[in-house]
């Protein structure tokens, strides 16, 4: 009987704790007021076609909820974007004036290109390879380094080697001797107590 009870007990508030984690069906529209809903697409045409009937030209843009938008423009003033081969002259202008260039898009949505900054003028392999000779002539060595325009550079720096001593090695019996132009002298013979 207490079983009975006390499975029943739990029954209940099962199903009281269910119930209370679903939405009821009517709140399923309050989610949805929270973000805004895009006009239909029949709505979006009226638009365009008021703006027609007021003699205006239409521009189709996306709000900031992502929703295509209708924004009526005089005919006259309306911004036309300009096409790819209008844009591959651009490119073209600025690379005569050895100029960079920027793509980006317009605050209509058009895509633009600007000129930019002249383009460096690197030096070439030839003359890196002229530099590094140059340097060694002088007994420097170089190192590569980019400057502030990114272009790979060679600068001078003092040799830190120490100077090449030629040295001959001559074996007496078992001991080597070691003699070198500077002077220096080693014989093995002399250090084999110290093993």
């Amino acid at each position: 009987m207490r079983l009975i009870l006390i499975s029943m007990i739990a029954i209940l508030l099962f199903a009281q704790l269910a119930s209370s984690q679903m939405m009821p069906v009517g709140d399923h529209n309050v989610a949805k007021a929270l973000k805004p809903a895009c006009m239909a697409t029949n709505e979006l045409y009226n638009q365009m076609r008021t703006c027609k009937a007021q003699g205006k030209n239409y521009q189709v843009y996306f709000d900031a909820n992502r929703c295509k938008q209708i924004k009526c423009v005089d005919a006259e003033k309306q911004k036309i974007c300009p096409s790819a081969e209008m844009l591959d002259n651009t490119i073209k202008a600025c690379k005569r004036k050895n100029q960079d260039y920027t793509r980006y898009t317009d605050t209509l949505g058009c895509r633009q290109v600007k000129c930019t900054r002249e383009k460096p003028v690197c030096p070439t392999a030839y003359e890196l390879n002229k530099r590094m000779e140059s340097c060694r002539a002088n007994g420097q060595e170089f190192k590569y380094y980019m400057n502030d325009l990114g272009c790979r550079q060679i600068k001078c720096v003092e040799s830190t080697q120490t100077p090449t001593v030629m040295c001959k090695k001559t074996m007496s019996g078992n001991c080597v001797l070691i003699n070198c132009e500077d002077g220096y002298q080693f014989n093995s013979c002399n250090f084999r107590n110290f093993r």
